[in-house]
C-alpha cells in the first residue's frame, strides 16, 4: 500500500479524476497559473467542461474515499499529496462545492477535510496547509450555517 500510496502517477491519475468531475476548464486555468514550479502541468491533460455544474457520480465517491484512505497514517503519501499539488487541486474543489446541493457538498467536505486531516498529522506537512487558498476556505466554513 506504501508503494501504492506515494506514487506521484497514480495519485496525479486520481487528483485528474477528481479535477474532471468538480471543476470547469476556467478553474484549471486559474490552478495552472497559482501553482509554482509546474507542479500541476499534468491538468493540462485533463478533459474538462466549459460549464455546468461538478459531477456526483459512484466513481468520484470512491475515488475520494481512495484518497483519504491511501493518506492515512501514511507520511510518504501525504508528502506525495502535496508535492503533485493536490492541496492547491483541494482548495479548489472544496469552494467550489459552497454553492452545491448540501448531500454532495457534504460528502465532498468529509471526503476532502479527511485527508487534509492527514496531511495535518505528518510533521513534515502540517505546515503546508497554511496557503491562502486554503485559509480562505476555512474562513469561509468558520461563519457558514450548517443545516442538519
Amino acid at each position: 500500500l506504501r508503494e501504492i500510496s506515494s506514487d506521484h502517477k497514480r495519485l496525479q491519475q486520481l487528483l485528474m479524476y477528481v479535477v474532471e468531475k468538480c471543476l470547469l476548464q476556467r478553474d484549471v486555468d486559474a490552478l495552472l497559473a497559482e501553482s509554482r514550479d509546474n507542479m500541476l502541468d499534468y491538468l493540462t491533460h485533463a478533459e474538462l467542461a466549459l460549464e455546468g455544474s461538478p459531477v456526483y457520480d459512484t466513481t468520484l465517491r470512491f475515488t475520494l474515499s481512495a484518497l483519504w484512505n491511501l493518506t492515512d497514517e501514511c507520511p510518504e503519501a501525504c508528502q506525495a499529496f502535496v508535492k503533485v499539488g493536490g492541496l492547491l487541486i483541494y482548495a479548489k474543489v472544496l469552494k467550489k462545492m459552497a454553492n452545491e446541493e448540501e448531500d454532495f457538498k457534504n460528502h465532498v467536505y468529509t471526503k476532502c477535510l479527511g485527508l487534509l486531516n492527514n496531511v495535518a498529522e505528518v510533521a513534515s506537512t502540517k505546515n503546508t496547509l497554511l496557503i491562502e487558498p486554503l485559509m480562505d476556505f476555512f474562513k469561509y466554513v468558520s461563519h457558514y450555517k450548517f443545516h442538519f
